[in-house]
C-alpha cells in the first residue's frame, strides 16, 4: 500500500465513525473491515460488523459535531497500518488524541488496536 492509499484508507475509517448517515458508515465497514474483524479500545474488545456500527453510534452521541483527522501521514509495513489521529468539534479539532494500529488481510482491517492518549 502507498503512503497515499495508506492515508485515504485511514481517512475514510475514521470518517466513518462520526458520519451520522448509517447506511454510509455501513458501506465503509463492508468495503475495509473483515467480517470478523476483531477491535480493541480502552472499553474492550468488539467483533464483527454489527460491533463497529453500534460503536459509530455511541461515538456520535458522546462526541457530537467532532470529527477524526490525521495528525500525520501513517505509516505502513508489511500488511499493518499505523496512524494517529485528533478527534473533535469544528472549533477545536485537535481536541484529543490517539493512535490506531490496524493488521489487514485481504486488503480489510482483520484486527483494530485504538490508543487514545487525550480524550475531550
Amino acid at each position: 500500500m502507498t503512503p497515499d492509499e495508506a492515508a485515504r484508507f485511514m481517512t475514510e475509517i475514521f470518517a466513518m465513525w462520526t458520519n451520522p448517515d448509517s447506511q454510509a458508515r455501513r458501506e465503509v465497514i463492508q468495503t475495509h473491515f473483515d467480517d470478523n474483524v476483531h477491535f480493541f479500545d480502552w472499553g474492550g474488545e468488539l467483533i464483527g460488523h454489527a460491533a463497529l456500527e453500534s460503536f459509530g453510534a455511541v461515538i456520535q452521541s458522546r462526541f457530537p459535531g467532532a470529527q477524526f483527522t490525521l495528525a500525520q501521514s501513517p505509516q505502513t509495513l508489511g500488511d499493518a497500518i499505523h496512524a494517529y489521529w485528533h478527534l473533535g468539534p469544528p472549533n477545536n479539532p485537535q481536541a484529543g488524541s490517539g493512535m490506531d494500529f490496524a493488521i489487514l488481510r485481504d486488503g480489510k482491517v482483520s484486527v483494530l488496536y485504538a490508543f487514545v492518549e487525550e480524550t475531550i
